[in-house]
């Protein structure tokens, strides 16, 4: 028990610390409590009228128990709470009086209503202060069934004797068949009053005293104490004096709070047309774009039941940019969906060849300003020069000063025009003139 709140004490030290460090905006403001949640253990300890030797300590017959609680807060002070539990209770007596060798233990189930004072109200403590007492009083149905350890595993009774011993036959019993017996806390046999019909229901007062930490926004743990005061003197099977049946419970739990949505989160998409959001199609190809996994289909182009461009060959080349569109399956294909081959190649390797002296004869270290836009224009209009050439030489521009300093050297607009030539960014011819007239204009 001792190990149990050493651990608990810093658990809750550790909570507080951590809760410290929350949002100092209250939630409580912004988002109010709907109903708190809580699921918790904890041990029972009784107090009846069984009569304990002396030195022993009235928690020594704790047990353990379980509950659950629904709590509402009635504005900044009061709550109101529904709580129900399932435990056991227990007591054992042991004197040289034989008579006075009594035990039981009872299954208890308890449901109730508590109605709770929160300090935390602003008022003396704040709301959303991290550590805050509670005190509560309530009214709760009890249901109880006790039972005696009263034998043995061999069906052995048991018989005290005035020296504390316990045999299987009683003290005034003279024969030779005595044993000496150990209780094996076994709680067997129904006990009921050999005298006194009692009912096993009745009704109890608890009286609590507790301490909440917030965790979160949401959730917070409780520590408490609860003082049962039983309507009933015969939960453990004996009326001895005018002093109805007590039991203490501690506990711990923890609880989430259900709030109220944001009213300024739920301001903000108020306009917002959540059923148009659903539907759209951004490019338009008959797939809405929650299941369209190709988003930017060029206008026009057939696509699947997935909004992805249709590829019959299955080539990985979509059919409006194939330029082959049955290449064999399983065949490696180019950017243009055209099955490898060594013809293939071959031109690839010319045309590669055929670029760079181009280049070389347009764009030389020597060129002087103005005489690229006369070269570039003898391109275009000099039909002796390769189609697919042309097309690479005039189709294709990027930026060209990497470093970003502003201006243009002769090492950026060479890789420029390289990178023009070589296909490797998405120039246009007309920011390609720029970019060399920039160059040249600069000096």
């Amino acid at each position: 028990m001792k190990k149990y709140f050493i651990a608990l004490s810093l658990i809750v030290l550790s909570c507080c610390f951590h809760a410290q460090n929350q949002n100092e905006i209250d939630i409580n403001e912004v988002q109010p409590e709907i109903l708190t949640i809580g699921l918790g253990t904890g041990y029972n300890s009784f107090f009846g009228d069984y009569v304990k030797p002396e030195n022993v300590s009235p928690f020594t017959n704790i047990r353990s128990a379980y509950f659950i609680t629904i709590e509402k807060r009635l504005g900044k002070t009061f709550s109101i709470q529904l709580n129900g539990s399932k435990g056991y209770v227990s007591d054992n007596e042991r004197s040289i009086i034989v008579q006075n060798n009594r035990n039981f233990e009872s299954d208890l189930l308890q449901i109730g209503t508590n109605f709770i004072l929160n300090f935390d109200n602003d008022l003396l403590i704040k709301r959303k202060s991290t550590f805050a007492p509670y005190i509560a009083a309530g009214f709760s149905f009890l249901k109880f069934d006790s039972y005696g350890d009263l034998i043995d595993g061999d069906n052995n009774t048991y018989h005290y004797w005035d020296n504390g011993q316990i045999w299987n036959v009683s003290q005034s019993d003279t024969s030779s068949s005595e044993t000496q017996l150990v209780r094996d806390y076994s709680y067997e046999t129904l006990l009921t009053d050999s005298i006194t019909e009692y009912s096993r229901t009745s009704f109890a007062i608890p009286l609590t005293l507790g301490f909440k930490f917030k965790l979160n926004n949401t959730i917070d743990g409780r520590i408490f104490g609860t003082y049962n005061l039983a309507l009933t003197d015969w939960i453990d099977n004996a009326s001895e004096n005018d002093n109805n049946d007590k039991f203490a419970f501690i506990g711990f739990s923890i609880n989430y709070k259900f709030r109220k949505a944001n009213k300024a989160e739920k301001e903000k998409y108020k306009d917002v047309d959540l059923k148009m959001l659903n539907s759209a199609d951004q490019d338009n190809d008959g797939v809405e774009d929650l299941n369209d996994n190709c988003s930017q289909t060029p206008n026009g182009v057939k696509v699947d039941e997935k909004g992805c461009p249709v590829d019959d060959d299955f080539d990985g080349v979509p059919n409006y940019l194939d330029q082959q569109l049955n290449t064999p399956k399983g065949a490696n294909v180019d950017e243009l969906g055209r099955e490898i081959t060594d013809s293939l190649i071959n031109d690839r390797i010319f045309l590669r060849d055929s670029i760079e002296t181009e280049t070389n004869k347009v764009f030389s270290d020597t060129t002087e300003t103005g005489s690229i836009l006369k070269g570039l224009n003898r391109i275009e209009n000099d039909n002796s020069i390769e189609p697919e050439i042309k097309k690479e030489l005039i189709a294709l521009l990027s930026p060209a000063d990497s470093n970003k300093d502003g201006r243009l050297s002769k090492d950026e607009i060479t890789l420029a025009i390289n990178s023009f030539f070589d296909g490797n960014d998405n120039f246009t011819v007309e920011n390609l003139y720029d970019l060399i007239d920039y160059y040249f204009d600069q000096n």
